[in-house]
């Protein structure tokens, strides 16, 4: 339906960038990252839609943060489940986990 430009379709994942955009606004002032790395499949599917939101939050934010998506997309989410978990039973909620490619 997104390929074929169903009105419906495209009306719809317009409100989803729209509310994308506002979320990522708040965190971005909440917390001033030097990067933001999201993570959600439907944006490795349609990268455009990613790429607009960055665009237009670009051109309304003061802070030139960059928005990218996560390299794992498929298995990011059960990572940082299980590293949560891992955190928490064992007690250690102070230890800082790095990832390395």
């Amino acid at each position: 339906m997104f390929d074929d430009k169903d009105q419906g379709t495209l009306e719809i994942l317009k409100e989803f960038e729209n509310n994308v955009a506002k979320i990522i606004n708040n965190v971005i002032v909440s917390f001033d990252p030097d990067v933001l790395v999201v993570n959600a499949y439907i944006f490795k599917e349609f990268p455009e839609i990613l790429e607009r939101i960055s665009n237009g939050f670009a051109h309304v934010s003061v802070r030139n943060t960059p928005i990218v998506l996560s390299e794992n997309v498929k298995n990011a989410s059960l990572y940082g489940g299980c590293a949560q978990m891992i955190r928490t039973i064992l007690g250690v909620s102070k230890l800082k986990l790095q990832y390395k490619k």
